[in-house]
């Protein structure tokens, strides 16, 4: 008899069982790379939802738009279709070859689907070969690093673990842990797993964003995000300052360049050059490649120590909430014309409560004056006597 799951026991199955709402599968991906115009889809859905297309390949037959290699956006993933999960196969032992892998396709992504596993090499710390990034080049299909991953387990010194998990994050490769840090679990100790945590960022710098978007002294509004050309990360700082600005060109997402001046952050785009767009990083890779552009483009400035550069990034809108694009609004919140029907429902409902209770307390107060009236006339034709004053 075979050990290998009935079918009510496929992996497909207990992942369903508990996720099917949340779950991104390849069946939904299949149709909506298949058919881009349909109602919904990546493209026709709000502009912040829409992936950039210069990742992916896009065909057109008969004015119908699809893709074999393209993937929708986060937001649209997670804030359009509620979706958080994607299921994956990773690594299929030889003993597994009989499992029924057709069963589960609707749901799990095959093998090498989801994660790529490229030919790293790494020294003390350093990332030796195998970084996508290349100085000078910035072709999608030299350096696209989706699904990049590099495992660091036990053969990781652990005196070197930070280093190359902030170097592999700069070269486009995620850093996958399989091993324990300092001896211990989280559980015991969370310190060394919070600091590998902090390592993997490639946006903001310690203790970035502020908490506030006004310091409470000086009134100042600390709402728009600004690359640091020292640390290559990200500031938030005074909107009101003057900085150069973040210029990507055209449809390539590794090529920057720098505004032709300085500006407000809610006037910067005016300085960026023909075919370029006021931008900020969307990946590791991205900022890898805007740090560098910046760094030569303040090497040949011999009069700026300014060491700030704008991006399109802000959270002008709603406080602690950073979206791209200088009037772009924030996603997680219901529209203005939610909140005023809201305003207006609310003192509406109040009101008929308020004279639903006041015209149930006036009907209670009729009805026990007209029971007492009743019994009183009673006692009376029965003969009854009443309590009074002495004669």
């Amino acid at each position: 008899m075979s050990a290998l799951p009935r079918q009510s026991d496929l992996l497909s199955s207990i992942i369903s069982s508990n996720n099917s709402i949340y779950l991104y599968t390849p069946t939904e991906l299949a149709a909506e790379r298949a058919d881009l115009n349909s109602t919904g889809d990546w493209s026709s859905s709000r502009s912040d939802y829409q992936p950039d297309t210069a990742y992916f390949t896009v065909t057109v037959n008969k004015d119908q738009q699809s893709t074999s290699d393209g993937w929708p956006s986060e937001g649209y993933v997670e804030l359009r279709k509620a979706k958080r999960l994607l299921a994956g196969y990773g690594r299929v032992d030889p003993q597994m070859t009989g499992y029924n892998f057709s069963g589960d396709a609707p749901y799990i992504f095959p093998p090498g689907y989801l994660q790529a596993a490229p030919q790293v090499e790494t020294a003390g710390g350093a990332v030796t070969g195998g970084c996508f990034f290349q100085p000078g080049e910035d072709s999608i299909s030299a350096t696209n690093s989706s699904w990049s991953i590099s495992t660091i387990d036990t053969t990781t010194q652990q005196s070197n673990i930070l280093a190359l998990v902030a170097n592999l994050t700069s070269c486009g490769i995620s850093p996958l842990l399989n091993r324990t840090l300092n001896n211990t679990d989280a559980a015991a100790d969370y310190a060394p797993y919070q600091a590998y945590a902090y390592a993997a960022n490639w946006a903001w710098s310690a203790d970035e964003p502020r908490n506030s978007s006004v310091s409470s002294s000086t009134s100042v509004q600390y709402s728009c995000a600004a690359l640091n050309s020292t640390s290559g990360r990200w500031q938030a700082s005074d909107c009101a300052q003057l900085h150069y600005g973040a210029c990507r060109v055209g449809q390539t997402p590794y090529k920057w360049q720098i505004s032709g001046q300085k500006g407000h952050y809610t006037n910067v785009n005016d300085g960026c050059p023909e075919n370029t767009t006021f931008a900020v990083p969307r990946t590791a890779l991205e900022n890898t490649y805007l740090v560098a552009a910046w760094r030569d483009y303040r090497a040949g400035i011999y009069d700026d120590d300014d060491p700030m550069l704008w991006l399109n990034f802000n959270d002008l809108s709603t406080d602690a909430c950073w979206v791209r694009g200088q009037n772009g609004s924030c996603p997680y919140l219901t529209s203005q014309s939610h909140l005023q029907g809201r305003q207006i429902l609310v003192p509406t409902v109040a009101a008929i409560l308020v004279f639903v209770l006041a015209a149930l307390t006036i009907f209670v107060k009729c009805a026990a004056n007209r029971q007492s009236s009743r019994s009183k006339r009673r006692r009376v034709d029965d003969g009854w006597d009443y309590e009074g004053v002495p004669s």
